[in-house]
């Protein structure tokens, strides 16, 4: 144990002694200015990202309302094609009867 004392001891004797700067004033002021504009250039790029997003919302809401009008207006036809299908068959099975009806008056005369 002593041994690992005496030589941590010499080690922190023989180590250098950290530097207390490691930029110069100037550097340091050029670095500090590199940073404010690149800070100011990623909250440009995040304004127009939001903005970009904001937009897209509003398309992407634009079409859901789209697609719902649309999904009412083909609902909406089905039961007008239903109606008229139902329609249609009622008219075949009158003319139909008509027409039987009709062909038995001849017959009989």
């Amino acid at each position: 144990m002593l041994k690992l004392c005496a030589s941590v001891l010499v080690g922190l004797c023989i180590a250098t002694p950290a530097q207390a700067g490691l930029f110069s004033d100037d550097d340091a002021r050029k670095l500090s200015q590199d940073n404010r504009k690149e800070i100011q250039q990623l909250e440009a790029n995040l304004l127009k990202l939001g903005n970009r997003i904001d937009q897209q919302t509003k398309s992407m809401l634009d079409l859901q309302s789209q697609i719902e009008t649309l999904s009412n207006e083909i609902r909406k036809l089905r039961g007008q094609n239903e109606e008229i299908l139902h329609g249609l068959g009622d008219a075949e099975k009158r003319a139909k009867d008509f027409l039987c009806g009709f062909g038995y008056a001849l017959a009989s005369f």
